[in-house]
């Protein structure tokens, strides 16, 4: 964001950040079950979807810097080639497609199983198709930004390599890979360094009194990054620096609300799913009724039943 405002120039990191979301995707989205797997991966799509496509369709609405295709995600497919103004998104847009195409695939039996059985080979498998457009042998269908589903899946690979060996042979396939990939050094230099610092250095220490404010911009980065397209050329010509505060601020602001929102919402869904699961006909767990059949006298009633789960909503 701060290189988009010219407060200081340090180009790479959105393409680092795909492969922390690559290494996130593997701690937290990888777990349970294949159905609990594909709901939790579908639930992480709607969270990064929903908020950005609101900016987005507020910055479609208000300037003419945007088309159809962006609210829908969908520039980096049919939109125009090459960079213009209308690939600001294109982080999210291919993040969502990738994530979305990964839950697909992994809903499929036989991909789920591989993925378990091999959780290493696995991301460097899919690292190793798009690593053929990324060297021109072949051309995959998807245009997009160039590709960046082979740096997704390194950040995957990274977050299930267990041994030195691994590592080891992580940060040989970065050296192979990663320089070159741009024809700007630093931008490549700066992928290289990030991804290494993923890999070997997982945890940084950061100073006790940044915690707070460090966790903060963390969570809202999504939502600094969305929002900051439309805050800071108001400010851009007062002063750089107040617009980059104004682009955090807004984004920390957007965070908090769509955050509320969203959990709102998403209480509401569980709740009706339960009343939903409760009011089903047919003999309840402990032999109760359902609304088919009223309950006796002496029986425990809907109400009582529905108490606990008051309790547990209010705590």
């Amino acid at each position: 964001m701060a290189t988009h405002i010219k407060f200081f120039s340090w180009e790479g990191t959105a393409h680092v950040l795909m492969a922390v979301a690559g290494y996130n995707f593997a701690r937290f989205q990888l777990t349970g079950s294949r159905r609990e797997r594909l709901r939790r991966q579908l639930r992480a799509v709607v969270r990064i979807a929903v908020p950005s496509v609101l900016v987005i369709g507020v910055a479609f609405a208000v300037t003419d810097d945007y088309g159809w295709h962006n609210v829908f995600l969908l520039n980096s497919i049919v939109g125009p080639q090459g960079w213009t103004d209308m690939s600001r998104f294109w982080f999210v847009e291919v993040l969502v497609h990738i994530l979305i195409g990964l839950a697909l695939l992994l809903a499929i039996p036989a991909v789920d199983r591989a993925a378990r059985r091999w959780p290493w080979a696995f991301p460097l498998a899919l690292a190793g198709i798009d690593l053929l457009q990324r060297f021109d042998i072949i051309e995959l269908p998807y245009p997009g930004q160039g590709p960046v589903l082979w740096l997704f899946a390194f950040g995957w690979a990274a977050a299930v390599s267990r041994e030195w060996w691994q590592r080891a042979a992580m940060t040989t396939f970065a050296l192979l890979t990663i320089p070159g990939s741009f024809s700007n050094e630093h931008r490549s230099a700066t992928i290289l360094v990030g991804f290494l610092i993923l890999l070997w250095i997982p945890t940084l220490p950061v100073p006790r009194g940044l915690h707070r404010i460090t966790a903060l911009l963390a969570s809202a980065s999504l939502y600094i990054y969305v929002t900051h397209w439309l805050v800071y050329p108001l400010f851009e010509q007062t002063h750089k620096g107040l617009a980059l505060a104004a682009s955090l601020l807004v984004g920390v602001a957007y965070w908090a609300t769509a955050t509320r929102a969203m959990g709102s919402v998403e209480r509401w869904l569980r709740d009706r799913q339960r009343r939903r699961h409760f009011n089903a006909p047919g003999p309840r767990p402990d032999g109760d009724s359902g609304p088919d059949r009223l309950p006796k006298p002496d029986r425990i009633s809907v109400l009582d039943a529905r108490m606990p789960q008051r309790s547990r909503a209010g705590g």
